[in-house]
């Protein structure tokens, strides 16, 4: 699939929880709250599958986003001490900013929020008891005192 002739807009389907069978996916790779690039490679896209299978990086925490045409997109935090691997490198999310597409900048953003939720929240920030990921939205629950964390939406408006 041509990564630059997807319209994000119209063809990515936000979603929780992955399709049972898939024979292909995307794949966006965090470290240290900096996103995977391919050295050389523009505009960004995301790892195939194989990519990201060949990079020989562990997936500290995966987490589904959605669905382009059907292709699972997936958020992969790695660990922040990872080695780059040779031809890739990682980068902030503000060198995308005017350098990649609005949807684009608006995904790997939305990605990093995600993987910021799900880092930031394992504890109850009301009784400190470990939290438990909620099985029908995207959702963290303290099993002590049932107080719901959710990912903060983080808008951003250039004014």
């Amino acid at each position: 699939m041509d990564w630059q002739q997807i319209d994000l807009g119209t063809e990515f389907t936000p979603g929780t929880h992955p399709p049972e069978n898939y024979q292909n996916s995307f794949h966006i790779v965090i470290s240290d709250d900096e996103i995977l690039t391919i050295d050389g490679v523009h505009p960004w896209r995301p790892l195939d599958q194989d990519e990201w299978r060949w990079l020989g990086l562990e997936s500290i925490e995966s987490h589904y986003l959605g669905s382009i045409n059907d292709l699972p997109l997936f958020v992969d935090e790695v660990d922040p001490e990872a080695e780059e691997p040779e031809g890739y490198e990682f980068a902030t999310l503000w060198s995308f900013l005017n350098q990649v597409d609005q949807q684009i900048f608006y995904l790997v953003g939305r990605a990093k929020q995600v993987v910021e939720w799900h880092r930031n929240h394992h504890h109850c920030g009301q009784c400190g008891k470990v939290t438990t990921t909620s099985t029908f939205d995207r959702s963290r629950k303290c099993p002590e005192c049932n107080l719901m964390f959710y990912p903060r939406l983080s808008p951003s408006i250039i004014v």
